[in-house]
């Protein structure tokens, strides 16, 4: 299958834990995510974790990264440059919105700053996507956690 040409993202940053994404990713996806960058105006860095593209969850994850339910992955975690305040995460998600992603998140709390999830799923609209956050911070132990709430008391929590 040909690829899309993107202007703001490269073929290596699709690799994770030794295994290249590239081919699996959603079309949609892809070119969604490039139009984004392109109108949020900086970049938007792809999250290292290992989990953050694709996943070989079995059919029973549901989750938008999951290629073996979905045949495609079709979800990606992110760090947009420039995202401090509500205003400027409500901003990012009104464009998200705008170019056509149909799920996003936002995690607070993570060290490297606000992480946002974006997805293509099929079964919502542009302007009616599935939408969450996640308050992320060290339990007793010092393990990071996630608790997800909504993306109402995400925003909230920031300046």
């Amino acid at each position: 299958m040909t690829r899309a040409k993107l202007y703001h993202f490269e073929h290596a940053e699709f690799i994770r834990a030794g295994r290249d994404w590239w081919l699996d990713m959603d079309q949609g996806l892809l070119v969604k995510l490039d139009v984004l960058r392109k109108l949020w105006g900086k970049p938007i860095h792809l999250s290292k974790n290992g989990k953050a593209i694709g996943r070989l969850g079995g059919r029973g994850d549901l989750s938008q990264h999951n290629l073996n339910k979905w045949g495609a992955v079709r979800a990606v975690d992110c760090y947009p440059d420039g995202l401090e305040t509500e205003d400027d995460v409500r901003r990012f998600l009104s464009l998200a919105r705008h170019v056509g992603f149909t799920g996003y998140g936002a995690y607070h709390g993570i060290p490297r700053g606000i992480m946002v999830h974006l997805d293509v799923r099929h079964d919502r609209q542009p302007d009616d996507p599935a939408t969450w956050g996640g308050l992320v911070a060290p339990d007793e132990a010092g393990a990071w956690r996630t608790r997800y709430v909504s993306l109402d008391d995400v925003l909230k929590e920031l300046p």
